[in-house]
């Protein structure tokens, strides 16, 4: 008997014998997933009913070593649920409550066997939806979602299932159950588990609730259908809706062979003479998507459109996308079996791409239809074969392959929504190098050391995750890793001796070290491997606006300076996408974009920073409202490890789930896990126009009705800023007066209808109270903390607050109150940022005498208060002495698990010494 199978008896006695599958037949319905060319038979299946029943079998599963596969709804496409044949398959459908809807803080918290399209429709009622949309959507669950990070059509415009997810509770492979991320919250403090455990593919451990973003339903939805002579034509129509800064919701691609399929199914009356039909959606403000649908329309002719038909109401826009959803059940109708692919490319290789397979299908006497994302480049092309004809089957799947080598080829991915599962896994050194798969690996070292959950997937390892050799860099480089008692001093290419440790005015503190600036690559690495195997401390610097902030000064043997690793890599427009070094300026980067009428829609909330240190500390503005914040704009990044070891991961194209996503994980790290030196970034278009509306409230309770009114509008607000000045122990400022709360509202979009929403925006307000004025240009605080905007007074402490969006006018209430500690502050603090989702930062002024007392008083003031509210409060920034005595950082989420992350990229605890969790160390 195995070890899994000996399993079954003590697991019946626990959760009850119709939870637990040992008979050899019926465990043959759990062989594979839905890719069903890769079987294998499990040696147990167990029917969890509750997280609890999860909890107990994998922890049962830890101690007698058995290795677990999670399973939702069995539709994944890379098999990425197939079992093991030692191994016990979990099985998590039951779990399907809907555990809460939140309009209020725009949230829904569901089980993991919750079915994706059961989340839109619940709230639905409420006014939002839940954006991620596969083609599955009517049967595949949340959880496998999560474990995916599956996609959809509509990821052009609202990114895909990572982007949604805020919280998460899993069970970790060794049996604890563990909370991750922010849930109500937009964010959490620490490092971004949340990011890196999504798309993991249930390697790293099993979700067992997830909270999710929530949309506002859009005023209007017009949809396009589009047919063209051939994919030349429809690949020309895509490059050239995105070059001209038209971005819609979706933009889908279907060939002749896909169309025959689903008219024979559906009858979804696609044009009979089109070799390609695009269907283009767009939504938003009715205004906009009346302009955006004409420019579309305009430029599907332009590239050769033959009939265009934009849907009549509902029923005929259901019947269109009814064609594109039943694609793939379709294909049953004109071929006896198929493979289906799920490689991305640049949008700009399409038509290169589409040629090149049609090519080599004709060359091995296949068929291979084609149905995708256009707008993402994330091909779906479905290989046709007879599996009775000797020979054809191995012909498609030699087929299959080398299409995805062809999308690698011209600088895609091998998945884009599908994951890796155990299909792709061979591919994966293909796409990236050794060093990228190690430094994935140690992701999975840090989950999940003993190597259980769902082992064989995703990213390929060559050794036992336990021997982790990769972590030595006397392994790769020879150099030795006794530290050394005092480190000679660096070989120097910029002595700064007077380097503050902080650089905002008033600031003070004593110097760094001399700073190195490396002008390679190779330079970089040499600096880091040279310093582990010496034993320095090594401090990451970009323009040196943040050099102390996360934690108490690092107390660093070398500062890393990127100022000289400057410079645009490559910037692609008609793809929305640029690869930019670390040491660059991000207006700079602005500069060259707003050339080709596009932004980087992230704000210099520290004048001057870098791109570095904007991804190092995960810092956002204004424009997260409408756009995300910092991690949902990347695609990818290129990292020095404290080692030496260069390393990436992602791409440069918008959708790619092959691997772990480090670009997450070190999004807002601090420089505590490496040395950022490169980042991939996607972009957006410049507006049109702008214009702020200036709204006054007179109360809080006015500040609470104007936010819920902004939160329920289909007016499309782009930003939502708070900013208030607090005196010790006040009330609320009156209007008009010293100190006045202002609320200044951004829209975004066709001068038409900036004007008429602006208008509309501002009736909708008069309803809360206060005053509204329009405004064409934003107020010189607009996207920068307190006390470094023009004007405002000098401040010591900034503190970063996370709260639910129904807790902020609360917030900004009791604020004050919480202050009272410091009576006797020269100047007044304020608050400011983004009320719309409800982070803000907090600057508090210097106290003279004995003020590090006081100071700490008010901090764990403000941090009692906002964790009543359901938020967190980081110190970003402070003297020495308040570090002293307050935690920076406060109560983390999965701060074990994190404590484990920095083990495994960083076991000397050598980098960014002080900040974050090495502060606690």
């Amino acid at each position: 008997m195995s070890e899994a199978a000996a399993l079954a008896a003590p697991l019946r006695r626990l959760l009850g014998d119709e939870a637990v599958i040992d008979d050899h037949a019926r465990l043959r319905t759990y062989e594979c997933d839905g890719l069903t060319h890769f079987r294998v038979c499990p040696a147990l299946v167990v029917l969890a009913g509750s997280v609890e029943d999860v909890r107990a079998v994998v922890a049962r599963c830890a101690e007698a070593g058995v290795s677990f596969v999670a399973r939702g709804s069995g539709t994944g496409l890379s098999g990425g649920a197939l079992p093991s044949a030692d191994g016990v398959l979990l099985v998590v459908s039951k779990l399907r409550q809907l555990l809460a809807i939140d309009p209020a803080n725009q949230r829904a918290v569901v089980e993991p066997g919750v079915i994706n399209l059961r989340v839109s429709r619940a709230t639905a009622p409420h006014g939002y939806l839940y954006a991620p949309d596969p083609s599955s959507q009517q049967v595949c669950s949340i959880g496998g979602n999560v474990a995916e990070n599956a996609g959809g059509p509509h990821c052009l415009k609202y990114g895909f299932t990572t982007n949604h997810v805020t919280g998460l509770e899993i069970v970790t492979a060794a049996g604890e159950r563990v909370l991750l991320g922010g849930g109500l919250c937009a964010e959490a403090p620490g490092l971004d588990l949340v990011g890196a455990f999504v798309g993991s593919e249930g390697t790293l451990g099993v979700a067992t609730q997830a909270t999710l973003r929530l949309v506002r339903q859009p005023e209007a939805v017009q949809t396009l259908l589009a047919g063209f002579p051939g994919t030349d034509e429809a690949s020309d129509a895509v490059s050239a809706i995105i070059a001209a800064g038209v971005v819609p919701a979706a933009i889908e691609m279907m060939d002749r062979l896909s169309i025959d399929a689903a008219e024979a199914t559906v009858s979804c009356g696609y044009p009979a003479d089109a070799g390609a039909v695009l269907l283009v959606e767009v939504d938003g403000p009715r205004l906009d998507v009346e302009e955006t649908l004409a420019e579309a329309e305009r430029i599907c002719k332009a590239s050769g459109a033959g009939e265009l038909r934009v849907a009549s109401d509902d029923r005929s826009r259901a019947l269109l996308w009814k064609g594109r959803k039943s694609a793939f059940a379709a294909m049953g109708r004109i071929s006896p079996d198929y493979l289906v692919q799920d490689g991305v490319i640049p949008r700009t290789a399409l038509r290169q791409v589409l040629a090149e397979i049609a090519r080599m299908a004709a060359r091995d006497g296949l068929r291979v239809a084609n149905v995708f994302h256009a707008g993402d480049g994330n091909l779906h092309p479905l290989v046709l074969y007879d599996a009775s004809v000797p020979g054809e089957q191995e012909r498609a799947i030699g087929l299959s392959d080398e299409i995805l080598e062809l999308c690698i080829s011209v600088g895609g991915s091998v998945t884009g929504e599908h994951g890796v599962g155990v299909e792709k896994l061979a591919h994966m050194a293909k796409l990236y190098g050794e060093d990228d798969l190690s430094t994935m690996l140690l992701v999975k070292q840090a989950f999940d050391p003993a190597g259980l959950a769902n082992p064989g997937k995703a990213v390929p390892s060559p050794q036992l995750c336990g021997e982790a050799v990769w972590r030595d860099p006397s392994r790769r480089t020879g150099w030795a890793r006794e530290a050394v008692p005092a480190p000679p001093a660096p070989p120097t290419s910029e002595h700064a001796a007077a380097v503050p440790r902080r650089a905002r005015p008033g600031a003070g503190g004593t110097a760094l070290p001399a700073t190195v600036l490396p002008t390679s690559l190779a330079e970089l690495s040499e600096l880091l491997a040279d310093s582990a195997s010496l034993g320095r401390r090594v401090l990451a610097r970009g323009a040196g606006t943040k050099l102390d902030w996360g934690g108490p000064a690092p107390e660093a043997d070398l500062v890393v300076g990127l100022s000289s690793w400057r410079g645009i890599v490559e910037h692609e427009p008609s793809d929305l996408v640029v690869r930019v070094r670390a040491g660059t300026a991000l207006a700079e980067l602005q500069a060259v974009l707003a050339g080709a009428g596009q932004q980087l829609a992230v704000d210099d909330v520290v004048e001057g920073s870098t791109i570095g240190g904007i991804v190092a500390t995960g810092l956002s503005g204004p424009r997260r409202h409408r756009y995300g914040a910092v991690r949902d704009l990347l695609l990818g990044l290129q990292i020095v490890r404290a080692d030496g070891v260069v390393a990436r991961s992602g791409g440069k194209v918008v959708k790619n789930v092959a691997g772990f996503d480090l670009a997450k994980l070190f999004a807002g790290s601090y420089g505590t896990l490496g040395v950022i030196a490169e980042v991939a970034f996607r972009l957006h278009p410049l507006p049109a126009r702008q214009a702020f509306v200036c709204w006054y409230p007179g109360s809080t309770g006015e500040l609470a009705a104007g936010l819920a009114t902004l939160a329920r509008t289909q007016l499309a607000v782009s930003a939502v800023e708070l900013d208030v000045e607090l005196t010790d122990g006040s009330e609320w400022p009156d209007v008009g007066g010293s100190g006045t709360p202002t609320v200044v509202i951004e829209l975004e979009g066709s001068a038409a209808s900036v004007s008429a929403r602006s208008e509309a925006l501002r009736g909708e307000l008069a309803g809360a109270g206060g005053i509204a004025e329009l405004e064409e240009s934003a107020p010189e605080w607009w996207g920068r903390i307190p006390g470094d905007a023009p004007g405002d007074a000098p401040l010591e402490v900034t503190l970063k607050l996370a709260v639910p969006l129904s807790a902020v006018a609360e917030l900004a209430r009791r604020a004050p109150k919480a202050l009272a500690g410091l009576a006797g502050a020269a100047t007044p603090g304020r608050l400011r940022g983004s009320a719309g989702i409800g982070v803000l930062y907090l600057g508090l002024p210097a106290v003279g005498a004995g003020g590090a007392e006081r100071l700490a008083r008010g901090v764990a003031s403000l941090r009692s208060l906002a964790g009543e509210l359901g938020g967190t409060a980081v110190v970003l920034c402070a003297p020495e002495e308040l570090f002293a005595l307050v935690d920076a950082w406060g109560p983390l989420r999965g701060a074990s698990l994190m404590a484990a992350v920095k083990a495994a990229f960083d076991p000397d605890l050598r980098l960014a010494p002080g900040r974050m969790l090495a502060a606690r160390a």
